[in-house]
């Protein structure tokens, strides 16, 4: 249960938390973790920058983003309006839905520490929303970074 809290637990105060990257080795480490076993633990020590490193490699990996492609325009074209966009958010398949909303209070989180970990709400939207909006082939066109998750 802890590897779902952890970023709350240990990375709030880590600076430039989801703008620094992981380290390679122990990124393809983590994943080749998971991809054997999803309910497996962190190992010890691990750095909660290479954790927010390897949530990016689990979002750019997603077949379809997790506002999906036929909730996109509508998303994009909406007032800023929080009714609204939680009305069109609702629409969302339950699974999209409740990881989004997960994803959404770790940003919070995140944005209550910027004095500690220079992750203002402004990086933190540069740095994920394209991962929430875009599948991977979508990023390479507009030649976002991505994670390096291999």
């Amino acid at each position: 249960m802890m590897e779902k809290y952890y970023l709350i637990l240990l990375g709030l105060n880590s600076p430039h938390i989801f703008k620094s990257k992981g380290g390679r080795k122990v990124i393809q480490h983590l994943v080749s973790l998971y991809n054997k076993d999803s309910n497996t633990s962190f190992p010890e020590g691990v750095n909660p920058v290479d954790v927010a490193t390897l949530a990016k490699c689990y979002l750019a990996s997603l077949p379809e983003p997790l506002t999906t492609f036929e909730l996109y325009n509508e998303i994009r074209g909406a007032p800023s309006n929080i009714h609204v966009m939680r009305n069109i958010l609702k629409k969302l398949p339950s699974v999209n839905y409740m990881t989004l909303e997960f994803v959404t209070a770790l940003l919070l989180h995140i944005s209550q520490k910027s004095l500690l970990n220079k992750a203002s709400n402004t990086s933190l939207s540069f740095s994920l929303v394209y991962l929430l909006m875009k599948t991977t082939a979508h990023l390479r066109e507009t030649n976002y970074s991505l994670p390096d998750c291999h």
